[in-house]
């Protein structure tokens, strides 16, 4: 993190300086001039990272300068230490996008297990730290005719030290029993490598740690041939695991706020298009990011003054590119979306040779009404991003002008004719706090004055203030700034003086909404006739049996993962539709447990059943067919 970064992403009047001493000028951001001499920068910043005010005769390093934006330290006297110092470099840290380790932190899992003072989230992460490098060191593995990691490198423009840095690793049946020797079963539940009931969450994977070159906070885990389950990617399951899924960042902000932040769907891309350009690359790992993954990416992007996404050149990838651009643009970031060749991804293009520099960003709107069209509400949609008569939105008006034949006088009167624009609310506290949901799984609801009610099912733990503080700028639009125990001292007050209400959300809600979702996922299903189809089926599809469906828990347990339902909770809430308690099964030498379920009833709900289909003869598959596996 370069001095000039930051002091010129603060400024209003930076200049880069013609000095071969300095590397730019501008006034003071933080107190600006002292005297009324104002016609010239009083501050500059030194080709050797250091930086100068003339206004107070004082000087000092990017900590320092960190110090006084924060309010540790004044420009009269910038320096700091002790608890203020270690404050510093905590910001530091957090603006440079890496995790403050103290030096206290404990030395590996061991210790860590056996610390009372940390979360369970804080031991989770030692526990995958520990599992990572297990599974790194499995990477000389055979995949067809490759090792892994020859295999990622023929698949993906990746070297050795890339790999290494990544700490790409492999989840077999070794690696397994490996994992089950140096961590606990519940370590392993918790980091999410076994499920609820114990069993493995899938073989033959290629895994990716975020946050691989310091502790890391979540994985996930890349289909092979070799996969029992057929997902492109797996994670750690919601309903069992207590991490909570991050974006995953590579690489560094850029040496001006102009590079920006490139967003991809996935972490190879996002790796690809980091170390080919040198750029800050982010990725929720989906095209349809959490509401928490985008709060993240649209504060980087805002961090970093422009955003690029560059999405795979698919429908599904061009369609999520449409909908975070308009979020981003309406946060007021500049952004473009990246068109590559149909087909492509970003990993496509550089493991083909592509250069970065031949790639060609487009402004948002052009790509917007290039894939939606130019219908008026969209046009009115993509002009409420922006404020009328200011420079960005004059460059959003040249923008949509280019490709629709509406002439700019009638864009601008559309964007006058937009919403009232909301204004910044400030600091506030709740009116009523509400618990909501069962004794095992509740939330609280903080309700204010106008109406607006803000939820946390966590008010303690990893980052449980972060999140909050997203929750309160996105509905007052104003980020407080609370530290770690900050949010529990606010609760703790809030509660003090008044009863909390207790609403005892209706018990049917869940129930009806699990239901209906496993029937809709059986009526969609790929169904076989038999036992003796299942074994060479796979685990995937449902069976008939004389008056039910016969479906593998772990299935089951995938479907239930998109509701964040545990499979004990929906063993009761699908009462109905079942037609036994789910027993063990033997198919092709594996016991493995299946659920019941009623074919009378799930007809009777309205819910068609799938046409049972044929299992190819295995000589009858296509040799030559590609497998999509990295």
């Amino acid at each position: 993190m370069r001095t000039e970064d930051v002091i010129r992403r603060a400024a209003s009047d930076w200049k880069d300086s013609s000095s071969s001493h300095r590397a730019g000028r501008c006034t003071h951001p933080e107190h600006g001039h002292t005297s009324d001499d104002s016609n010239a920068g009083n501050l500059i910043v030194t080709d050797d990272g250091g930086w100068y005010c003339y206004s107070h005769d004082t000087g000092g390093d990017v900590f320092d300068w960190i110090a006084i934006e924060e309010g540790f330290a004044t420009c009269q006297n910038p320096s700091v230490e002790g608890e203020a110092f270690v404050e510093v470099l905590k910001e530091a840290a957090n603006r440079a996008g890496v995790e403050f380790e103290p030096d206290d932190r404990p030395a590996d899992y061991e210790e860590a297990e056996g610390l009372d003072s940390l979360t369970d989230e804080e031991k989770a992460r030692y526990a995958l730290d520990e599992a990572v490098d297990i599974l790194h060191n499995n990477l000389n593995k055979v995949l067809g005719d490759h090792t892994i990691r020859g295999y990622i490198k023929k698949h993906r423009p990746f070297d050795d030290d890339l790999i290494d840095r990544l700490r790409i690793g492999y989840l077999d049946g070794e690696a397994y029993g490996e994992l089950m020797r140096r961590l606990s079963t519940e370590a392993l539940i918790d980091i999410g490598l076994l499920d609820e009931d114990g069993s493995p969450r899938d073989e033959g994977r290629i895994i990716y740690p975020y946050n691989p070159q310091g502790l890391p906070a979540y994985w996930t885990g890349r289909a092979t041939e070799n996969s029992e389950w057929d997902m492109k990617y797996l994670k750690p399951k919601r309903s069992s695991s207590v991490l909570e899924e991050p974006t995953f960042e590579w690489g560094t902000a850029g040496s001006t706020v102009g590079d920006g932040v490139w967003i991809t769907e996935g972490i190879q891309d996002a790796v690809a298009l980091s170390e080919a350009g040198s750029v800050l690359a982010i990725t929720s790992v989906s095209k349809n990011p959490s509401t928490s993954q985008k709060n993240q990416i649209i504060s980087r992007a805002q961090d970093e003054g422009r955003a690029i996404i560059c999405y795979d050149a698919d429908e599904g990838g061009q369609g999520g590119a449409v909908d975070l651009a308009l979020d981003l643009m309406s946060a007021g970031v500049q952004t473009q979306i990246l068109n590559l060749p149909e087909g492509e991804d970003p990993c496509d293009y550089f493991l083909e040779g592509g250069e970065f520099e031949d790639l060609e960003p487009t402004h948002a709107a052009k790509r917007i009404i290039e894939v939606k069209g130019d219908s008026d509400p969209l046009l009115r949609r993509i002009l409420d991003t922006a404020e009328p008569d200011t420079p960005r939105g004059e460059r959003l008006v040249d923008a949509v002008s280019d490709c629709t034949p509406i002439r700019k006088s009638v864009l601008r009167d559309m964007m006058h004719e937009g919403p009232e624009l909301e204004q910044q609310q400030g600091w506030m506290e709740p009116e009523r706090v509400n618990k909501v949901g069962s004794v095992d799984d509740p939330t609280f609801e903080f309700v204010y004055p106008d109406g607006t009610v803000i939820e946390m099912d966590q008010i303690v733990g990893y980052k449980a203030e972060h999140r909050f503080c997203n929750k309160y700028g996105f509905e007052f639009n104003w980020f407080p700034d609370l530290g770690d125990r900050d949010l529990r001292d606010y609760v703790n007050e809030w509660t003090a003086d008044e009863d909390i209400q207790v609403v005892n959300v209706d018990p049917l809600s869940p129930e009806a909404r699990t239901r209906e979702f496993v029937q809709e996922q059986l009526q969609a299903a790929r169904a076989v006739e038999g036992k003796e189809d299942l074994a060479a089926a796979g685990m995937n599809v449902v069976c008939y049996t004389e008056d039910s469906f016969m479906v593998n828990t772990r299935l089951v347990s995938e479907w239930l993962d998109e509701l964040d339902v545990s499979v004990q909770k929906a063993g009761k809430y699908l009462e109905p539709i079942k037609k036994k308690d789910s027993q063990p099964r033997t198919i092709n030498g594996r016991q493995s447990r299946y659920w019941f379920f009623d074919l009378e009833t799930i007809e009777e709900n309205g819910y068609n059943l799938p046409e049972p289909t044929g299992v190819p003869d295995t000589d009858e598959i296509d040799a030559d067919e590609e497998v999509d596996s990295v």
